[in-house]
């Protein structure tokens, strides 16, 4: 045994020391059958543009060691490599038929891990071997390297002859296909997804359509009902405000005066009445000749809240203007956040100048930072009735230029509010009128801009139970601003 480990180490010696030609003409010619493999390999090899032959020996003695998976890999020389090898290497041909190690060196490290137990046990038991493996350049460039070998067994060695390919242009095709077919994949799970998504939407939609359509059919009879009902009311109401009407003219010079007033504002109320009462029996007509109900539904039940909405405005205005005049009107001051108020109302006539197509008129917020605690004790529901009252006029007047609400303190120490536009404007010798009851500017500006006459009275009697009062400065075709003012109770806590 010894003497074949000392023929082997010197054989190997040799080989390190010798090219690839030296072994052709010194060590070839002694085995007429090597030589031939020889040959038939390099004609082989001049083929393999894209790859190598090879001829790997190894003692077999070696392989039956008791070190043998320690060692085998020192004992493991070239006999052949094809010159294609340098197309695809770069090692020289002569460096690695004198040191075959380089080549492992060249790995990849986790491939030069799995590679040498698969590569000992296939020499051993003379099974195929063929791997992908990843080959590092100097430049730190990566390839894909196919190795592919069968050991056998020829004599007292083992001789593993194969080929080497460049298979990275056929790894990125195929890394590309796997990662296209991944997307696809996800693609189709995600629209499979989305489908099923959509179909329960759409079930959950037929019923709450079959639903909404049901509870309209409801509404719609409700609504005949309750239109029959106010015809009724109106045809007594128009009886009542005549007989009251030819009551009025016969008292005396100030109670026709009075009377007058009251007309005049009965009178309006009528009309103010009738038109959301005709606006809700036409969409009725509607409602019960549509059949099928389509899409457009819902723009009329809008147009039925609005009327109904502001049909509830006017008798709200009612109601508050009586209850100032009995004295019952009372005032719930509570902790508010003085900034989100004003933001609330700016918010909500914004989405009003948008539904008005008034877009083009700017309403704007201003504070002069003089109020030192935003959180103060007021009524909110009041304060906010106040400024809604008046920007509901200045968007109702205003058709070009800017609105402005602001706030701050006064010299009196007072919080002090304004709302200021660039509307129509109001005559000086009107500038008292339009805080009383039932009286507007002129019998012209009702009929085109609507209202009661009762806003402004109804704010300012609130101002003035707030602890306060309120002004105009206007000029007519300019603008007009309203100021008031109220106690300032500030709180630390909401």
């Amino acid at each position: 045994m010894k003497q074949i480990e000392d023929e082997n180490r010197q054989l190997k010696a040799q080989s390190s020391e010798m090219t690839q030609e030296s072994w052709e003409t010194n060590f070839l010619p002694k085995d007429l059958k090597l030589l031939n493999e020889l040959e038939h390999l390099e004609s082989l090899g001049k083929n393999f543009p894209n790859g190598c032959l090879f001829r790997l020996q190894i003692d077999a003695e070696i392989l039956e060691r008791a070190d043998a998976k320690n060692i085998w890999f020192q004992h493991l020389f070239l006999v052949y490599l094809s010159p294609s090898w340098e197309l695809i290497s770069d090692i020289p041909r002569d460096d690695i038929m004198t040191d075959f190690t380089l080549s492992i060196k060249k790995l990849h490290h986790d491939d030069a891990q799995t590679l040498m137990p698969i590569m000992y046990r296939c020499l051993v038991d003379c099974s195929p071997f063929n791997a992908g493996l990843r080959y590092c350049y100097s430049d730190g460039s990566i390839r894909w390297i196919q190795v592919a070998t069968h050991p056998r067994r020829e004599g007292r060695s083992i001789v593993c002859e194969g080929y080497l390919f460049d298979v990275s242009a056929h790894k990125t095709i195929e890394s590309d296909l796997s990662l296209n077919r991944e997307e696809l994949e996800l693609l189709v799970k995600e629209q499979t997804i989305e489908l099923k998504t959509i179909n329960e939407e759409l079930a959950v939609t037929n019923e709450e359509l079959s639903s909404i359509n049901e509870e309209l059919n409801a509404v719609n009879e409700e609504l005949q009902v309750k239109n029959a009902e106010l015809n009724r009311y109106r045809s007594n109401l128009e009886k009542m405000v005549e007989e009251k009407t030819i009551e009025l003219t016969m008292a005396k010079e100030k109670a026709e005066e009075s009377g007058r007033l009251k007309s005049a504002f009965l009178a309006n109320m009528s009309h103010e009445i009738r038109t959301p009462l005709s606006g809700i029996a036409g969409l009725l007509n509607v409602l019960s000749a549509d059949v099928q109900l389509p899409e457009t539904i819902r723009e009329h039940i809008g147009l039925i809240n609005s009327n109904c909405e502001q049909v509830t405005r006017l008798f709200n205005d009612i109601l508050d203007a009586a209850k100032m005049e009995a004295g019952q009107m009372q005032i719930r001051p509570e902790p508010i956040s003085l900034n989100e108020l004003v933001d609330d109302v700016i918010f909500f006539f914004t989405q009003y100048l948008r539904t008005a197509e008034k877009t083009h008129v700017k309403l704007e917020k201003h504070s002069d930072g003089s109020v030192e605690n935003d959180i103060i004790f007021a009524d909110p529901v009041r304060l906010k009735q106040i400024l809604n009252n008046l920007l509901s006029n200045a968007t109702k007047f205003t058709e070009q230029g800017y609105i402005r609400v602001g706030y701050g303190m006064n010299d009196d120490n007072m919080l002090e509010f304004f709302v200021e536009d660039t509307g129509i404007g109001i005559p000086e010798d009107q500038h008292e009128i339009i805080f009383l009851r039932f009286r507007q500017v002129e019998k012209e500006t009702i009929r085109k801009y609507g209202g009661t006459g009762l806003g402004l009275s109804i704010s300012r009697g609130l101002v003035q139970l707030m602890g306060g009062d309120m002004r105009v400065e206007s000029t007519e075709g300019k603008g007009s601003k309203f100021t008031f003012n109220i106690e300032y109770h500030p709180c630390e806590i909401i």
